[in-house]
Order: C-alpha cells, then structure tokens, then sequence
C-alpha cells in the first residue's frame, strides 16, 4: 500500500516532496549537547550558518525550499521584517532540492529531490546529499549513496529524508532509489560526518521522513513508512548504530478526521512535542494542486515512552 487514495500514472511535473513552505532555522537551537536520558531533540548542538550574515541576512532566517517553474535549489530568507533573501548560482546547479538538516557547526546538508522534471533531476543523481558550508555557502557533493538497485524512471525518487545526531555526529538519508511497486528496496543509511563513510542502518525499508529523538533512557531513529501512514522508531547507540527492530509508535490513519498521510517530516522540540507533515505519497511526480497537507502534533509521555495526540491542522 502506499499513502494516498488513489494511484495517478507518472505525470513529469512536480511533486509533493518539495511542496514545503519556510523553514525557520535558529529559533529552538540551545547550543548545546543533547542529556542522553532526557526528553527532546538529539540535534540541540546545530549552530546556524555564518555566511548569511556576512552577505547582510539577519537571524533568524528561513530556507525556502518552494519550488516552481524555473525556480531550482533554495534560498535563505529573513524569518522578519525586510525578508531579504539570498541565492547562490551555485546552489541550483543540482536542480530541485529537499530536505535539509544543519550540523554542530553550521553546515546545512541537502539533497536533491525530482520536482519540475527529470531533465532537470535525472533518477540516477536522486541518492546524492550535497554540503553548503558554513562559512562561504559554497555547495559541493557530499556523497552519493549507493542503491540497491538503479534507478528509474517509474520511481524517480533516492534520498527525501535527513536527520542529524549531535551526539554520534551522524547525518541519517532514507532513500527510496530502486523500490518499485511490489518491493521495498528502500534503505536507511548514517554517515560518520568527519570521514565520510557510509553505513547501512536498515535494509528494505521505504521511509520518509526521519528524526532522532531522546526519550525514556534511550535513543531512538524515527521514520516515517512512504507506503503506510505508521511511524517508526528503531533504538540507537552511543556510536548513532541501529540496534533493535522496529517499533510501531503512530498510525495517522487512527486518528479521527485523518488523511491516508505518510509521515513526509518529522521534527523534535525541546518542550517535548513532536510534529509531523503528512502528505499522500505515490512514489510519483504529482502537481503540488493535487497534494493534501496536514500538521500532526503529539506530545511524548515520559512514563509509558509514547505519545499523545494534541491537534491537527490543515496546510
């Protein structure tokens, strides 16, 4: 099964994984490590990048990552009054972008995600994660992901999650490159940001988005399923390594008014609130016209390590 009600032929146009509005960064960071046994986030170490501020941007600032015709990488906005935005050429040289996460010191990692066409986004160069430094905003190929099995045409997608761990100092990308109708070729794959190296976390798993959190005496890797509305989670170790299976913490399709929505972002505060975007997905290029959007909010309960529904809106 997949998240949505209905499955639409390939339409080359756009798609709902960059359907995604500002994203403020800067305005629940502490600039601290993570308490391995407390409640919240485990990227409370991201710093914000320095090069905006040399080119007269403001904290906070947002990343916009709307896309549309002839519009392609991101842009870094201020979150107030002027809103001045700021481009690099270089920034769209990898065609449309999605995801994004920031690490302790500042650099943002993103990836490139199909959105107008595959001329400009080619399947093969789908499971790439690219590096914006912090201090020049130059942007270089980070890594390119090996896929179980290559790409196509019939499902254009490779990396559309990210995830940051302060204290393993791990980038986490679900990847759905190779999966087709019948199987999940998907995989969840870390990389040790000083050397690089690529780690299989988890095989055959088509996820969404991603998120690590630190809960009841442990840490755990949140995942959104792209076939089902059910998230995820998988215990992690101090070194950031998957080292249980998976528990089922939310199904979005129990709750009362909810869409058929897969779990596309997952993100952490520190008041111990969890919010998730969910989207219908069909491993397809959609219209951005066609896609509902809801916002999911929980809060984590420390004695029983679940969580409880609070709200949901409309996007």
């Amino acid at each position: 099964m997949i998240c949505s009600t209905s499955i639409p032929p390939i339409r080359h146009r756009q798609t709902i994984l960059l359907v995604w509005s500002f994203l403020v960064i800067g305005c629940d960071q502490q600039g601290g490590e993570p308490t391995r046994l407390g409640n919240g986030p485990a990227n409370t170490c991201q710093q914000l990048p320095a090069f905006p501020i040399k080119h007269g941007i403001n904290p906070p600032f947002a990343i916009d990552l709307r896309q549309g015709a002839g519009v392609k990488g991101f842009a870094i906005v201020e979150a107030q009054p002027p809103g001045r935005r700021l481009t690099l050429p270089q920034w769209t040289t990898a065609g449309s972008l999605g995801p994004y996460v920031l690490d302790r010191d500042g650099n943002i990692y993103v990836s490139a995600v199909p959105y107008v066409s595959l001329e400009e986004n080619p399947p093969h160069e789908q499971n790439r994660i690219y590096k914006v430094d912090s201090h020049d905003g130059s942007m270089k190929l980070w890594v390119d992901v090996p896929a179980v099995k290559p790409a196509s045409k019939d499902n254009p997608f490779g990396v559309v999650g990210l995830a940051y761990d302060c204290e393993s100092d791990r980038i986490y990308a679900s990847s759905l490159a190779g999966s087709d109708a019948s199987t999940q070729y998907g995989q969840i794959i870390s990389v040790d940001r000083t050397s690089g190296a690529i780690r299989v976390e988890m095989e055959h798993v088509d996820a969404v988005g991603l998120g690590i959190h630190v809960g009841k005496g442990q840490k755990r890797l949140y995942f959104g399923s792209a076939r089902t509305p059910a998230i995820f989670s998988v215990p992690l170790d101090r070194d950031g390594h998957v080292t249980g299976v998976p528990r089922l913490e939310i199904d979005l399709s129990q709750i009362q008014g909810a869409a058929y929505d897969c779990a596309h972002r997952i993100r952490f505060f520190s008041d111990g609130r969890m919010e998730v975007k969910g989207i219908e997905f069909s491993f397809s290029l959609q219209a951005a016209s066609d896609v509902r959007r809801h916002l999911y909010h929980f809060t984590y309960q420390a004695g029983n390590d679940t969580w409880a529904f609070l709200s949901m809106e409309n996007q």
